[in-house]
């Protein structure tokens, strides 16, 4: 149920309707009214295998990429992960790509956000 709030609170209004869902098979996203919801908004649900890496190569992607930036920030501020991943994730939307030299947030939004220094230092 959490799964099919999130999306019809918070996904939904702010980036619009997904074409396409991709998780693994935990119970919080084959829960029965997710199924209900993604054929009534007509998305694709593509569901793989839990504990299959090779499965969710772009998850584990960002894993990969967050990973350190989480750990230098628990280092640096004596904060546990849960607290410092919000500015984690920050520090990974804003950071440009080198391939494309544009942040996530660049691409998705067409425009330059402000960034402390010492954020971004925080996540480099």
């Amino acid at each position: 149920i959490q799964v099919s709030r999130s999306l019809l609170k918070e996904i939904i209004p702010r980036f619009g309707c997904p074409t396409r869902i991709s998780s693994d098979n935990g119970l919080e996203f084959i829960h029965q009214i997710n199924k209900h919801l993604v054929e009534a908004l007509g998305v694709k649900w593509h569901q793989y295998c839990s504990f299959h890496p090779q499965s969710s190569r772009k998850s584990e992607r960002a894993n990969r990429t967050i990973k350190p930036i989480i750990t230098k920030f628990c280092l640096e501020t004596h904060l546990s992960w849960v607290e410092v991943l919000p500015m984690a994730l920050y520090a990974m939307r804003t950071m440009p790509r080198t391939s494309l030299k544009l942040s996530p947030f660049e691409l998705l939004y067409d425009c330059v956000i402000y960034t402390d220094p010492g954020v971004s230092r925080l996540g480099t």
